[in-house]
């Protein structure tokens, strides 16, 4: 066959691939990726930190009943079951005459609205709502945003991590962020107070979703009452001698799904919990972003490696691969075991141990020996092992329950007895000095499309490595 016919072939077949694993939105980056943190001159050069909260409301996507102006029948509001209209009174009620003292109740019933939108009952809802009741239970919602005072909240967990560091010099300025998302502040003024660089901090997105967007198999199948919470963020950081942009990036928190009445039981609680593990959660990543994801370019699993039932095979691989527990891969979705989960192509495998070994490849890993210059590698010195693991609720990534860092090798026993025949996500990374800077990999995934995907900083509930304690 004539080589540009071959080519053509081998294109064809490869964007099928790409397609089929991915779906049209994703396409246009199948080009490998690399590194998206600061380089070791910018990290070296940050100086004096400002962290500076945004002072904008964020957008969310919990209600929209003033689009619709007129009043409408009572019949819509039936649509899917006669059980969502009276709840999403009931939830409303005492939040439309207390908003200040129950913020986070609105929100739960907000939770309720938006769940049940696959279902017709927020169609219906809105328009048996005259414009100026919907209009008021917005206004309601916006003002419980304000009270929760996320940017703040986010800004107060950075700085519990910047004061583990004492290497890091950092200063709060409330009042100087950006009043809307599209906003570039002006940071000239910072120059007085001997600041170097200005790490700008917002949450611009609250939420609620049924499903993970990445889950396009879940997409047509999922629970319909069952809804997680999401919040986007967003950094950048300016340098304040000419205000230029060095660096910025988004990231992504989503909870585990649970139904509506876990939401909206004792006045969210269990919502104000979840949002302090957000901020949490993002706050570390802020931080590993910024200071400690390493710069290196380091090698990932090839395009060419394709799906194989040899555990030991690279093909998925994120990072640091798991030896035990190891992965048991499943590829047939027309049969699903009970262990699956969509979409991920693992299955949780039964350790033999309520306190488990855990074991992990060694970094550098053979691939970096391979491929990496024999120089970068003799600069990579003092490597320790970081593990976590959290329980699992469905198919989701839930609380953080075992931890260990600075582990000398690639190996741990847990200490603690986990309960047994329960199900759990893990996780490792390594960290390491190069050329005297703290470094680290980024936490080990799976992903079928490891060779451009690995490069992401969100990773998704389907893609921790993942056991089963037995019985």
């Amino acid at each position: 066959m004539h080589s540009k016919h071959l080519r053509c072939l081998l294109t064809y077949v490869f964007c099928g691939f790409l397609f089929f694993n991915t779906g049209c939105s994703r396409f246009a980056s199948f080009v490998p990726t690399s590194p998206n943190v600061p380089s070791q001159d910018v990290r070296q050069h940050l100086g004096v930190l400002a962290i500076v909260p945004a002072q904008f409301v964020p957008e969310s996507n919990l209600i929209t009943f003033a689009k619709n102006k007129g009043a409408g029948t009572a019949k819509g509001a039936t649509t899917g079951g006669g059980v969502a209209t009276g709840t999403v009174a009931v939830s409303l009620a005492p939040v439309l005459a207390n908003p200040v003292t129950a913020p986070f109740a609105i929100l739960a019933g907000a939770v309720f609205i938006t769940g049940m939108t696959t279902t017709g009952a927020v169609i219906g809802y809105s328009q048996a709502l005259p414009s100026d009741t919907a209009l008021q239970i917005e206004t309601v919602i916006n003002e419980a945003l304000s009270s929760l005072r996320t940017h703040a909240k986010l800004t107060e967990h950075i700085e519990r991590f910047f004061k583990s560091d004492p290497s890091i010099q950092f200063s709060l300025f409330e009042t100087l962020g950006p009043k809307t998302p599209t906003e570039r502040s002006d940071y000239s003024q910072l120059r007085t107070e001997r600041i170097t660089t200005v790490l700008e901090v917002a949450i611009t997105e609250i939420g609620f979703e049924s499903f993970d967007p990445e889950d396009w198999v879940q997409e047509a199948t999922r629970s319909k009452d069952n809804v997680a919470l999401f919040l986007l963020a967003k950094i950048r950081l300016v340098r304040v001698s000419d205000g230029e942009e060095i660096f910025k990036r988004q990231f992504r928190y989503a909870s585990p799904r649970r139904r509506i009445q876990q939401w909206s039981a004792n006045d969210g609680l269990k919502l104000a919990e979840e949002f302090d593990l957000a901020y949490r959660d993002i706050s570390e990543r802020i931080f590993d972003e910024i200071f400690l994801v390493t710069s290196l370019d380091l090698p990932v699993t090839s395009a060419l490696e394709m799906p194989s039932a040899d555990k030991n095979s690279p093909y998925g691989i994120c990072w640091l691969a798991p030896i035990y527990p190891e992965l048991d891969k499943f590829y047939n979705p027309y049969s699903p075991p009970p262990t699956y989960c969509s979409p991920s192509a693992l299955l949780f495998i039964t350790v033999n141990s309520v306190k488990p070994i855990f074991r992990w490849s060694e970094f550098p890993r053979d691939i970096d020996h391979k491929k990496l210059d024999p120089k970068v590698i003799e600069s990579i010195t003092n490597i320790k092992y970081d593990l976590k693991i959290w329980e699992a609720e469905g198919c989701d990534r839930g609380r953080l329950v075992y931890k260990r860092s600075d582990l000398d090798v690639p190996e741990h026993l847990v200490e603690e007895s986990l309960p047994p025949a329960s199900r759990y996500f893990w996780s490792v990374r390594a960290r390491f000095m190069f050329n005297g800077q703290n470094m680290a990999t980024r936490w080990a995934f799976f992903d079928p499309n490891a060779w451009y995907n690995c490069y992401s900083n969100d990773i998704h509930n389907w893609q921790y490595y993942r056991f089963i304690t037995p019985p």
